[in-house]
């Protein structure tokens, strides 16, 4: 049970991370299309920006053709735009390309802007007013991708949705809600980062757990709170940094999984899990004899896990290895082969011990140095 995330089926996730290099924060979306509306593209050399077709009703989002929205019912004007973190209300129907009909909500709700949904939704509704209906197209990429979505949403499938937007209320204010409603915002952007994880989506994973730990970290509205639902909360944060560093590990953040583990372990010390990311995280940065320690504790807490098994041998043959490396680098330095050699002349005997150190330095690198020592 040491490659799954907390909560969730092991799954074995392999290939590299997916982002969407040509995406723009809600901010800058909005802040393209008002200054693209309002010099009604006069400028038409202009490139890498929102583009507006003749029908001042159509907008090309990303300037690519890949993301595009027309209004079909005029909203309340853009002062009745939402901002990114506002909660928003929309009805939402989407349409395959042959039909289909797929993501169909009444009154659906969200976070604007923090990842909670499709690209498309985040992006596109960024640029909806109060009581506007539209239609949003969004190529696969800014869909569900080349993976699709099962059973109903093939790979590759570009959706045309249609979207009313409802309402919204502004961004609540961590100080001011309950643990209650704490532990359940905090639940939902780890149900999103396990969702993301199994869709190799690890840097949208890491950027739900972060919400989510970064909620649930948030001191309480009254003191009369504190104990409510603290244990729920304390134990939903330590699954969110266990799984952020199963992403972290992913992406070659080792530095970060270390400490994301290290969070884990302070409250939970036979964490299995967390000791065998630790140990990897070490193993990946060098750290040979970090790793073992740390793949040895898991063992004794999980004997029969194969993985476990495998990273342990792996890591100690490695260290052998290594000290057998060193060792033949410092007896070519000191002329010999041996450790033991025999003065002919004089019938004495003289004896080369080497006497192995592990330094530290400043930035916890290890050096090993082996110091002759001859005694005749």
């Amino acid at each position: 049970m040491t490659q799954g995330l907390d909560d969730q089926k092991d799954v074995e996730n392999k290939g590299d991370v997916k982002n969407n290099s040509d995406i723009k924060n809600i901010d800058d979306v909005q802040n393209n299309v008002n200054i693209r509306g309002s010099t009604k593209q006069s400028d038409k050399s202009t490139e890498g920006t929102v583009e507006e077709k003749s029908d001042e009703n159509f907008i090309d989002i990303l300037g690519n053709g890949l993301l595009t929205k027309k209004v079909l019912v005029q909203g309340n004007g853009r002062e009745s735009r939402p901002d990114r973190g506002d909660i928003v209300t929309l009805d939402i129907e989407g349409h395959l390309s042959d039909g289909t009909a797929v993501d169909k909500y009444t009154a659906f709700t969200f976070p604007l802007g923090e990842g909670d949904v499709i690209q498309a939704l985040d992006l596109g509704v960024s640029l909806m007013e109060i009581g506007e209906t539209c239609e949003l197209f969004a190529a696969s990429k800014f869909a569900y991708g080349e993976r699709g979505r099962e059973p109903d949403i093939p790979l590759n499938s570009d959706i045309t949705y249609t979207l009313e937007l409802l309402k919204y209320e502004k961004k609540p204010e961590l100080d001011k809600i309950s643990q209650e409603v704490k532990l359940e915002m905090g639940e939902k952007k780890r149900e999103r980062g396990n969702f993301l994880f199994s869709r190799q989506d690890f840097t949208g994973a890491i950027n739900s757990y972060t919400q989510a730990i970064k909620i649930l970290d948030y001191p309480s509205a009254t003191l009369n709170e504190i104990s409510i639902n603290q244990q729920e909360i304390t134990d939903c944060k330590l699954k969110c940094c266990n799984n952020l560093a199963a992403c972290q590990l992913k992406v070659g953040a080792y530095e970060a999984a270390i400490r994301s583990t290290e969070i884990v372990l302070l409250s939970q010390p036979s964490n299995v899990k967390a000791l065998f990311r630790i140990g990897k995280a070490h193993s990946a940065k060098g750290n040979t004899n970090e790793g073992i320690q740390y793949f040895k504790k898991a063992l004794q807490l999980e004997p029969e896990s194969k993985i476990i098994h495998q990273e342990l041998s792996r890591l100690s043959k490695k260290l052998k290895s290594e000290t057998e490396s060193e060792k033949e680098m410092y007896r070519r330095m000191l002329g010999t082969k041996n450790t033991k050699t025999t003065n002919k002349k004089s019938g004495s005997s003289v004896i080369i011990l080497l006497f192995y150190f592990t330094l530290y330095n400043s930035s916890d690198s290890k050096l090993h140095i082996y110091y002759p020592v001859f005694l005749v």
